[in-house]
C-alpha cells in the first residue's frame, strides 16, 4: 500500500477449522489516498456460508464453549484482546481501505478494540455478571459502562 501502510492480509473463510480463499468478485477496493486499485474485495461463497452456520450451529450442541467456566471463557476474551492490540495497524489499514476513511482515524479506532473487551472483561469480572440458567446455557449482563482509553471517553454496552 502507499504511504508505507502494511499491505492488506489475504481474507481466508474459516469453515469448520479449515481455511478457504473465497471468491474474488466483490467490488474494486481504491486506496483511498491515491485512488489506486488494490484489488476486488473477497466474497464468501453461498455454500460457504451454509458450511459456517452448520459448524457453528455444531459447536453450540457441542457445548464447547458453554461447558467452560466463566474464568477460562474470560481468560480466552483477553487473549483475543491482546490479538487486537498486536494487529491495530493491519486492521486500520483494512478499515480505511474498506471504508475510505483516512488512516489517522481508522488507527484511532482500532487502537481502541481490545480496550473495549478487556474493559468488558475487567467489569464482568469485578462485578461477577455470570449467572448459570442451565447445564449449558449462561447469561453474562453487562450494564452500560462508561469506560476511558488512552485515547478517548465513549460509551459502550459489551457482553460476553
Amino acid at each position: 500500500m502507499a504511504d508505507g501502510r502494511p499491505a492488506l492480509p489475504q481474507q481466508l473463510d474459516l469453515i469448520d477449522g479449515e481455511r478457504e480463499e473465497p471468491a474474488l468478485t466483490g467490488i474494486m477496493l481504491n486506496d483511498p489516498d491515491t485512488g489506486e486499485d488494490l484489488g476486488r474485495s473477497a466474497v464468501s461463497r453461498p455454500e460457504s456460508v451454509e458450511a459456517a452456520i452448520v459448524a457453528a450451529d455444531h459447536v453450540a450442541a457441542s457445548s464447547a464453549w458453554s461447558a467452560q467456566d466463566f474464568g477460562a471463557r474470560t481468560n480466552l476474551l483477553t487473549s483475543f484482546a491482546d490479538v487486537l492490540d498486536e494487529r491495530q495497524e493491519e486492521l486500520a489499514a483494512a478499515d480505511t481501505v474498506d471504508s475510505g476513511v483516512p488512516i489517522t482515524v481508522t488507527r484511532m479506532f482500532a487502537g481502541g478494540l481490545s480496550d473495549v473487551v478487556h474493559e468488558a472483561v475487567t467489569h464482568a469480572r469485578r462485578l461477577k455478571l455470570h449467572r448459570s440458567l442451565a447445564d449449558n446455557v449462561g447469561l453474562h449482563l453487562l450494564p452500560w459502562v462508561r469506560w476511558r482509553s488512552s485515547r478517548r471517553s465513549t460509551r459502550r454496552r459489551s457482553s460476553l
